[in-house]
């Protein structure tokens, strides 16, 4: 009889046991790096919640000489030049983040459109009046990469569907940081695909901060004046000419910052193409050949895409 009652007792005591609510999984928080400046648009700064189930309001903790938080609308504003670092938290959260605030340069150099860049860009825009469709067309933008001189059986490989190959050749990020606003003044797209960076790195010579806030700079022009657009941004690519690899840290830094501040925006898919292209794929070790252009066109349907027909 004793042996059945400690039996007894232990099997209530497994049932208590297995009855008890487990420790709830809140998850984790990360908020990636951003740029802010004193002199543009405030940054856009995502919480990203492993767990969307728990999400929290933040509460942030930083050097309010030197950035501005509006916490309801996750935007960041910069006061002073330098760098800052934030301490987001709440009751189940705590994550720290940087912001790098700069004083952007107007007069720098960089910003300079050519006469026939903005010739071409006039062009399009004239073309995109006769065959873009509003928040239907997809549009391929930036430099050579996606210039029919260089792709130059786009239109083939898109056949039937409603794609505008519009790349200027030898532009760069801060080309189309000056050509966003008159470009999409009448262009309204359904998706804006990029290729825009390589020159910014090893044509101007900038090094990885400047390249990684211009791309950031363009990406929320484009983004401001294209709003209902979803925008698909390649990553750089490098080059494979003897003495290129002296600028693969800056290229490899840039395309870092480009994936993560992509991380957590609706609008904005940053499409990794780091390692599907190689020298033997380019046929100047810069672009690719053009029957090596499926690299770009099925990462764009791995991304999930919708291109329409046309």
């Amino acid at each position: 009889m004793k042996n059945k009652f400690i039996v007894l007792i232990g099997a209530l005591f497994i049932m208590s046991c297995s009855n008890q609510s487990k420790p709830i999984d809140y998850g984790n928080l990360k908020i990636n790096d951003v740029f802010a400046f004193t002199n543009f648009e405030k940054t856009e700064f995502n919480p990203i919640f492993s767990n969307d189930n728990h999400k929290e309001k933040l509460s942030y903790e930083y050097d309010h000489e030197l950035i501005n938080i509006d916490e309801d609308n996750f935007l960041i504003e910069g006061k002073k030049v330098g760098e800052c670092e934030v301490k987001a938290f709440s009751e189940h959260f705590n994550t720290t983040f940087k912001v790098k605030i700069e004083n952007i340069d107007n007069e720098d150099p960089s910003y300079k459109v050519k006469d026939e860049w903005e010739n071409k860009a006039k062009n399009y825009i004239y073309d995109y009046s006769i065959n873009g469709n509003d928040n239907k067309s997809t549009i391929f933008i930036g430099d050579s990469f996606f210039d029919t001189a260089f792709w130059s059986n786009f239109y083939d490989m898109y056949y039937g569907k409603d794609c505008l190959c519009y790349g200027i050749g030898s532009t760069t990020t801060f080309t189309w940081e000056t050509l966003s606003y008159k470009f999409f003044k009448t262009i309204q797209p359904k998706n804006i695909v990029i290729n825009c960076g390589t020159n910014t790195v090893y044509d101007i010579n900038k090094n990885s901060d400047e390249t990684s806030s211009s791309i950031q700079r363009m990406l929320m022009l484009i983004h401001k004046a294209a709003p209902n657009a979803k925008i698909y941004y390649f990553t750089i690519t490098h080059r494979t000419y003897t003495g290129a690899e002296e600028k693969y840290p800056i290229v490899n830094a840039a395309n870092e910052f480009s994936i993560n501040y992509g991380e957590g925006k609706s609008w904005l898919k940053v499409v990794d193409i780091r390692n599907k292209i190689n020298w033997m794929m380019l046929r100047d070790g810069i672009h690719p050949s053009v029957e090596n252009y499926t690299v770009f066109t099925n990462a764009l349907n791995d991304a999930n895409i919708e291109i329409e027909d046309n």
